[in-house]
């Protein structure tokens, strides 16, 4: 529906009351699909990736604040789809994409770390216990002392 809709109205891909572009808008919503084929068909994807709104928000600003159906997103922008001096960029609010990220999904990212301190407790204890079964299998004498 989106190339349908880019093909017979080229001028949507402009901007909105709040200074935003279509890829600001479909970063925002967290759409992955559409953004990749919008940066592929719009011929000024480039210079609407360096654009910002209203409010100083770059597209990374925009991808970084949470969305009403963002449960966890799968589909995570980055400062690799973007420029890199785009990361240092400040918002009206003075804040860069950092810091929009972590007061955003603050509480996610603990969690995903207590997560991972877990998993690797219980890994380390599985390892430990392989080793050891190892470690006396190899000093073993096939057979016992016996033979």
């Amino acid at each position: 529906m989106a190339e349908e809709i880019l093909e017979k109205f080229p001028n949507v891909a402009s901007f909105d009351e709040n200074g935003r572009n279509i890829l600001h808008i479909v970063a925002q919503l967290k759409d992955r699909i559409i953004y990749d084929h919008l940066k592929k068909t719009v011929n000024h994807a480039d210079r609407m990736m360096t654009d910002v709104d209203n409010h100083g928000n770059t597209i990374l600003h925009l991808a970084a604040y949470k969305y009403e159906k963002d449960l966890f997103p799968q589909n995570l922008f980055g400062p690799n789809d973007s420029y890199p001096h785009l990361i240092y960029h400040r918002n009206i609010d003075g804040k860069t994409t950092n810091q929009v990220f972590e007061e955003e999904h603050g509480d996610a990212m603990k969690e995903a770390k207590k997560a991972i301190k877990d998993i690797n407790s219980c890994l380390m204890l599985v390892f430990t216990i392989t080793g050891t079964v190892n470690y006396a299998a190899l000093f073993t004498i096939p057979g016992g002392f016996d033979q």
